[in-house]
């Protein structure tokens, strides 16, 4: 049953158990691990992503504690050989990068601190028998095709990527062991690896753009050095919530740009009136966006494409008047058509039917097109009303157009509406539902509360609020499964 099993499968199957001591020991390896770790993505000059995976936390959550652990339905015996091989208190580690030698396949390495190298290549070759044990000085290699493992007294190394020579595979292998034991140092790649939390995934702009240029072989819309940011994004599993936070380190000519206002309340007075079960809203600087374009797209999007490089039948896709629509909103500016503000808002007053409203920032080129083509649908709307400031519609008279009778009310809980450029929240609770969620999502649908959703140009969170609020949320997901499994078995 264990044959065949991969070392990113081993890795994602490990598990520890917590005492106070146990957390001494835990941190103490992650402080000794992440230094390594940021030593070896330092010394990349072609990584495209990375992050880290926190198995002792996430295996807790998935197994110890939850009724998935126990129903059998996970493979313990497998998890046991692997914890008495590998160091769950530290996290285990991924990167992206370029290869230039492997024809546009990317090398993608996971590593992780062990405890003793003979049992793990044991354990290995128990779930894996094709691969041949090759050692050379202090290092052990497991190489087969697409998969090359590398193992010292200190770390394991698994690189996946295209078909080359075992001495090719061998040499990547043994640079990243020595790398990982190297004294670079980068502040940014240190500061996202120690917000680090159950997950956690970071991409490097440029060289993400630059490897996609080479892919498709265009140069389409890639990013230079000057324009490059490396953004993080954080998911932990909480005590009745589940958080997703982002994190933006970009270069100083993007840290110029304005691309946002302040916040989103100047927009709430648009939303209608009542409390809403769901809200969005973003507030853009577009004079900003303009002053952009022309600085990087002076040609325009649509020519840009054209003139790419592009393979003719990727071009078709690209509308025809797309370059008559640029070229008349350069003419009269883009503050002429649109402002950047926009807001909706979604009711449920009795809980069963749905009522909205929303808003549109418009300028004075755009009046005219939007009435021409909204003037068949304008009567089924409570109110509908353009100008060539706004477009605004309201579908019932309920949550209409505020005033001090009728005012907007944000439930407490979502109090951090608006305080952000972009900012959203959906009362999971509240929203009418019925025929919207397919059968086999009914369970964990069931579980949520809520949904708030934050954001700004280097910062941003998604938080999803359970129900429960004492047991962890993944935990929560994980005692589903068992029941939804044997549910479907029985039908």
């Amino acid at each position: 049953m264990r044959k065949g099993v991969s070392i990113m499968f081993f890795s994602l199957l490990l598990l520890s158990c917590s005492s106070d001591n146990e957390e001494k020991d835990a941190l103490k390896s992650k402080i000794s691990s992440q230094k390594d770790a940021v030593a070896f993505l330092s010394n990349q000059d072609a990584l495209i992503a990375f992050g880290a995976i926190q198995m002792d936390l996430l295996l807790k959550k998935i197994i110890t504690d939850s009724k998935l652990g126990a129903s059998g339905l996970i493979p313990r015996n497998m998890i046991d050989d692997y914890i008495d091989c590998i160091d769950t208190k530290s996290p285990i580690y991924y990167a992206v990068r370029d290869s230039k030698q492997s024809n546009g396949i990317p090398d993608i390495i996971v590593f992780g601190k062990i405890i003793d190298a003979d049992a793990l290549i044991n354990t290995i070759k128990l779930d894996a028998p094709f691969l041949k044990l090759e050692k050379e000085g202090e290092v052990q290699y497991l190489v087969e095709g697409e998969l090359k493992i590398g193992i010292n007294d200190q770390y394991f190394v698994a690189l996946i990527n295209g078909q080359e020579s075992k001495k090719n595979s061998k040499r990547k292998l043994n640079t990243i062991l020595k790398e990982l034991n190297g004294k670079g140092q980068n502040k940014v790649i240190d500061d996202v690896l120690s917000n680090a939390k159950d997950f956690t995934f970071a991409f490097n702009s440029a060289e993400l753009s630059k490897f996609s240029a080479e892919t498709i072989g265009t140069p389409i819309l890639q990013i230079n050095d000057k324009l490059n940011t490396l953004a993080a994004m954080h998911l932990s599993f909480e005590k009745g919530a589940i958080k997703i936070v982002a994190e933006s380190h970009p270069s100083e000519e993007i840290e110029s740009w304005n691309l946002f206002k302040k916040d989103s309340k100047p927009l709430l007075p648009t939303l209608g009136s009542g409390s809403p079960v769901g809200a969005f809203a973003i507030n853009m600087n577009v004079d900003e966006y303009e002053r952009l374009q022309k600085a990087y797209f002076p040609l325009g999007m649509a020519n840009s494409i054209q003139e790419s490089g592009l393979e003719k039948e990727l071009l078709n896709y690209i509308p025809d008047n797309l370059a008559v629509i640029e070229a008349l909103i350069k003419k009269e500016g883009i503050t002429s058509f649109i402002n950047g503000e926009f807001g909706a808002a979604i009711y449920a007053d009795d809980g069963i039917h749905s009522e909205y409203s929303l808003h549109l920032g418009i300028g004075p080129s755009l009046r005219p097109m939007l009435a021409d083509e909204l003037d068949y649908y304008k009567n089924i709307f409570y109110k509908f009303d353009l100008d060539d400031k706004k477009l605004a519609i309201y579908s019932s008279e309920n949550n209409g157009p505020q005033s001090q009778e009728t005012p907007l009310t944000i439930p407490k809980q979502f109090s951090s509406f608006g305080t952000y450029p972009m900012s959203g929240f959906m009362d999971l609770e509240r929203i009418p539902s019925d025929d919207m969620i397919p059968d086999y999502a009914e369970p964990f649908m069931e579980l949520l509360s809520n949904c708030i959703f934050n954001a700004s140009m280097k910062e941003g969170s998604i938080v999803l609020n359970m129900k429960n609020k004492e047991i962890n949320s993944l935990t929560q997901i994980c005692n589903q499964i068992p029941k939804l499994i044997m549910g479907s078995i029985l039908q």
